[in-house]
């Protein structure tokens, strides 16, 4: 089971935690009855980043991270569900950046982009952005 981290500015993670409720967040994991992920806080982040990571994170939230959530899910419908859901919650909690799996960051319209094709999820991400053939779908490092 792999993740995608979802970084915050400006808002706490009781409040990101209940933006996430109407799509079935419960005991730290999300469900439709027939699909599932995982969201936990993630406060170790703060261990695990590179100071240039930081400094990126910083310029694309606009702001010091204020809460950090790790969404972890299986491949297939699971990670579909997963990316369906943070569109939703990132277009409702103003100031978020997603991290894939691979340290790339993606901005909320980048998120709702790749999550207009149905055959896209969230381990999709870090594929594309190491295609070479996508470089403008990339995430930007130089905002």
């Amino acid at each position: 089971m792999d993740s995608v981290i979802l970084f915050v500015n400006g808002h706490t993670h009781e409040h990101v935690e209940e933006a996430m409720r109407p799509y079935g967040l419960k005991d730290e994991c999300v469900s439709d009855g027939s699909r599932m992920f995982f969201f936990r806080r993630y406060q170790e982040w703060v261990l695990e980043i590179e100071p240039e990571e930081a400094v990126d994170l910083v310029r694309q939230l606009g702001g010091p991270v204020t809460a950090a959530f790790s969404a972890e899910s299986r491949r297939g419908l699971n990670a579909r569900f997963a990316l369906e859901t943070l569109t939703g919650v990132m277009k409702t909690v103003e100031r978020t950046v997603l991290e894939d799996h691979f340290g790339g960051l993606w901005s909320t319209r980048q998120i709702a982009d790749h999550a207009a094709a149905p055959s896209h999820d969230i381990f999709s991400l870090a594929e594309r952005a190491r295609s070479g053939a996508q470089m403008e779908d990339a995430p930007p490092r130089d905002l």
